[in-house]
Order: C-alpha cells, then sequence, then structure tokens
C-alpha cells in the first residue's frame, strides 16, 4: 500500500450504522464506551491491512 494511511473511521462509521444489531448494542453504551468500540474497531482494521499482503 503506498502512500499516506487513508482514514477509515468514516466507512467504520458507515458500516455501523448499517447494522440495526450493532446500532442497538452501541445504543445501551454512553459516548465515551462508543468512542472506545469505535476506536478498537479501527486498531483491528488497521492491523489486518497492515499484515495484508
Amino acid at each position: 500500500m503506498s502512500g499516506p494511511p487513508r482514514p477509515i473511521s468514516a466507512p467504520i462509521d458507515a458500516a455501523m450504522a448499517r447494522d440495526p444489531r450493532i446500532r442497538a448494542t452501541l445504543a445501551r453504551l454512553d459516548a465515551g464506551q462508543r468512542d472506545h468500540v469505535r476506536r478498537a474497531i479501527a486498531a483491528a482494521i488497521e492491523a489486518r491491512l497492515k499484515d495484508a499482503p
């Protein structure tokens, strides 16, 4: 992958918004917990992309 890293938070937020199960789960969390979940998901995806061939 060449060039600067692309921010992936917008696609993550869009994907999470499309899934009613995720929306329902996130609705039960406070803002700090939701932010933590988004950051954890983004970190996992970035790690996976970094390790991809």
